[in-house]
C-alpha cells in the first residue's frame, strides 16, 4: 500500500498475480519430493538445512535426524580429504557441478557407495546454498569391484600361465600376445608383429597351421585342434599343441584366440615310445618263439606269427578259445598249476612243459613261461612265451630208452656170469627187465619145436591172466 498526498487523503494498492510463480513453486517442490536421487542442502558453513524424502529413504534417517547435522559427519572418515577437497573446489568454482563418488553411513552402521555433484549456490539468491545430489550405486559398485576382481585375477592367470595365449585379427595380424610366449619362443608382442604369421611355424606345417586358422574363422566360437612347430627366435623349433577359436563376434574378444603350449618334451618322448614300439613289435613279429597274451580265464587276446609257425592256428582260428582248448588233456593239471602260480606271483615268470594241439591233430611238446602282467597297464594280460621243443624231447625220450636198452644188457651180462643155474638166470633176467629196463612186465617162453607150443618158464610182475594170455601161443 503507498499513501497518496492529494487534497484528499488516498491510499494506492498494487497487486501482482503470483499464481504461475507458486504453480512453478509447487511443481518443483513435487518433482524434487519425488525424485529418486537424494537431494540434500547444505549452508555456507556445511550444515544440512533440507534433506529430500529420497535422502531419507537412502539413508535410513527420518528428516529431523537429518536437518542441522554437519554434512562431514555422514561420510565414511577415510574419505573426509576427498569431501573437503570437493566442498573447497565447489567454494571456487560458483555455480560448477562437482563430480564425486564417496561413501556415506547409513542409519544402521553400514555405508554405502554413492555417486553424484556438489554445487555451489550460495550466490544465487533463490538458493543460498550447497546443493548435493547423488544416488545409491552400491550395487553398481560391488559388481564393478566384483568384475574388476576377475579382470585382475584372469590377467594374473594369464600373465603367469606358461602357455601361450594370441589374439589375431581375421587378417592374421597380431592384436595381443601373453607374457608366457616370451618365455616358450623368446619373441616379444613387438617382435612377431614384424613377423608374418606363416613364418612362424616350420616349413612342413605352415599349410596345417593356416588351415586350421581358417578353419576356425568358417566356426565361430568352435575351438579346432591344431599341432604344429613354432620357430623360436634362436632359430630352434618347438612342438607346439593348442586351438584356434573364432571370438570374432565377441564383443568382449573381438579376435580369433590362439591356446598353445610347448609339448616338445612330451613329442619327443612319444616319439621315443614309437619307436620302441616299432622295435619291439620288429622283434617280437621276427622271434622264433611265440608270444601269446590272455586274460586270467585263459582267453587269447594276441598271438604272434611265430605261434602260427609253430601251431598252425592263425589268430583268427584261436581268438575265441581259451588256452586250455589247445592243451593235451594229461598236461592239464600242469597248465592249471603254472597258471594259479603266475597269478599270485605277479611279474614272475612260472617255467612249464606241456604238449599242444597243432592244427593238423597232432600233439608237440612245448616250453615256455607263463608271466602275469595284469597289473601291467601297458600289458594288462598274461603273457605266455613259448617254443617247440618235439625234436628235442624225442631225442630225450630215445637217449632214455637206449640208456635203459643198455644198462638192460648189461645187468643181464653180470647176471649170466653170476648165475648159478639157468633157471636163476631167467628169473633174475625177468627182474632186470622190470626193474632196469622199466617194462611193465617180463616173461621167459620156452618153445617146443615139435608141437610149437610156448611154456612158460619165468616172469615178473606177470598175473595169472598173463598166464593165460601169454603162457601158450
Amino acid at each position: 500500500l503507498t499513501p497518496i498526498q492529494a487534497a484528499e487523503p488516498m491510499v494506492m494498492a498494487s497487486v501482482i498475480d503470483i499464481t504461475k510463480r507458486k504453480q512453478a513453486e509447487a511443481r518443483f517442490k513435487a518433482l524434487i519430493e519425488n525424485n529418486i536421487d537424494a537431494i540434500v542442502m547444505l549452508d555456507e558453513n556445511g550444515f544440512v538445512i533440507y534433506t529430500s524424502p529420497s535422502t531419507c529413504k537412502m539413508m535410513g534417517y527420518t528428516k529431523e535426524e537429518i536437518l542441522g547435522q554437519h554434512g562431514n559427519v555422514f561420510f565414511h572418515p577415510d574419505e573426509m580429504e576427498v569431501v573437503m577437497g570437493r566442498m573447497y573446489e565447489a567454494m571456487k568454482n560458483p555455480g560448477k557441478a562437482i563430480f564425486t563418488q564417496n561413501r556415506v553411513r547409513h542409519k544402521d552402521g553400514h555405508y554405502i557407495y554413492t555417486e553424484g555433484t556438489t554445487t555451489n549456490f550460495l550466490e544465487d539468491p533463490d538458493i543460498k546454498a550447497f546443493v548435493g545430489n547423488f544416488r545409491d550405486i552400491s550395487d553398481k559398485k560391488l559388481a564393478f569391484d566384483k568384475l574388476e576382481q576377475n579382470e585382475k585375477r584372469f590377467r594374473a592367470l594369464i600373465e603367469n600361465n606358461s602357455e601361450i595365449i594370441a589374439l589375431r585379427d581375421k587378417e592374421y595380424n597380431l592384436l595381443y600376445l601373453s607374457p608366457g610366449a616370451k618365455k616358450t619362443t623368446g619373441y616379444t608382442l613387438e617382435d612377431l608383429r614384424e613377423i608374418k604369421f606363416e613364418n612362424v611355424f616350420h616349413p612342413d606345417d605352415t599349410e596345417l597351421a593356416l588351415s586350421r586358422y581358417r578353419e576356425s574363422i568358417n566356426n565361430p566360437g568352435v575351438p579346432v585342434p591344431s599341432t604344429q612347430r613354432m620357430k623360436q627366435k634362436n632359430g630352434r623349433y618347438v612342438w607346439m599343441d593348442g586351438t584356434f577359436t573364432n571370438l570374432l563376434d565377441d564383443e568382449n574378444v573381438g579376435a580369433v584366440v590362439g591356446n598353445f603350449r610347448d609339448i616338445t618334451e612330451r613329442k619327443i618322448n612319444e616319439d621315443k615310445i614309437q619307436q620302441n614300439e616299432k622295435r619291439f613289435r620288429a622283434l617280437i613279429e621276427n622271434n622264433l618263439d611265440a608270444i601269446s597274451l590272455h586274460d586270467n580265464e585263459g582267453h587269447i587276446l594276441y598271438q604272434s606269427p611265430a605261434t602260427e609257425r609253430i601251431l598252425g592256428f592263425t589268430f583268427e582260428e584261436r581268438k575265441d578259445k581259451t588256452i586250455y582248448d589247445f592243451a593235451h588233456p594229461d598236461d592239464l593239471p600242469e597248465v592249471l598249476g603254472r597258471l594259479d602260480k603266475a597269478m599270485k606271483n605277479p611279474g614272475l615268470p612260472v617255467h612249464g612243459i606241456n604238449r599242444m594241439l597243432h592244427k593238423d591233430g597232432h600233439y608237440i611238446w612245448t616250453e615256455g613261461t607263463t608271466t602275469n602282467l595284469l597289473h601291467d597297464e601297458s600289458v594288462n594280460a598274461m603273457v605266455g612265451n613259448f617254443r617247440d621243443i618235439t625234436d628235442r624231447k624225442t631225442a630225450e625220450e630215445q637217449l632214455i630208452r637206449s640208456n635203459r636198452l643198455y644198462a638192460l644188457i648189461s645187468e643181464i651180462n653180470k647176471a649170466i656170469a653170476h648165475s648159478a643155474n639157468e633157471q636163476t638166470l631167467f628169473s633174475e633176467a625177468c627182474q632186470i627187465a622190470v626193474n632196469t629196463g622199466k617194462f611193465d612186465m617180463a616173461f621167459i617162453n620156452r618153445l617146443n619145436l615139435i608141437s610149437f607150443n610156448a611154456a612158460l618158464i619165468a616172469g615178473h610182475n606177470i598175473n595169472e591172466a598173463d598166464i593165460v594170455q601169454f603162457g601158450e601161443f
